[in-house]
């Protein structure tokens, strides 16, 4: 979870892991979730443009609102900020 499918560098012939952004994050979450970005927005009490600019990766929600999407999308917390457990 929170890496991108790896890819092979043909100059090492390794694995190279890309970690996801949140925005990457969260727009596979809202696709996944039975939910579209306006009824995301709506949901959270938000315009349609700031749900807009946290998918482009323009802006990122405050910390309230990471929560609130977390329960929204059934989600967890780290996964949603890209964070992972050692």
């Amino acid at each position: 979870m929170g890496f991108r499918p790896y890819n092979i560098s043909m100059k090492t012939k390794t694995k190279v892991y890309t970690k996801l952004t949140f925005a990457e994050i969260l727009d596979d979450s809202i696709h996944r979730s039975p939910y579209n970005n306006s009824e995301v927005a709506q949901k959270l009490g938000v315009s349609k443009g700031a749900v807009s600019n946290w998918v482009s990766g323009a802006r990122k929600p405050d910390i309230d609102t990471v929560i609130r999407l977390c329960y929204l999308l059934d989600v967890d917390l780290y996964y949603l900020i890209g964070a992972t457990i050692p």
